[in-house]
């Protein structure tokens, strides 16, 4: 998973991060065909990450849907 990746990542260059923050784009379809599955993968590979720091996210553009699942999950 790209979360994963990313994490590590930034895991091997920030050692004491106070909190973390996601400038968008937490799923890769965007319009009509963003997908709940891509959430649930997301909040499944990040629980290590929301059990123990804060975390805000911005909108990115494959965020965006008619039906709000960003919204949904971050509202």
């Amino acid at each position: 998973m790209i979360f994963l990746k990313n994490h590590s990542s930034c895991s091997c260059y920030v050692f004491i991060a106070n909190f973390w923050l996601s400038c968008g784009d937490l799923i890769e379809t965007s319009g009509s065909t963003n997908s709940e599955w891509e959430y649930e993968q997301f909040f499944q590979t990040q629980q290590d990450i929301f059990m123990n720091k804060p975390f805000a996210a911005v909108t990115g553009n494959h965020d965006k849907s008619a039906n709000k699942n960003f919204t949904n999950h971050f509202n």
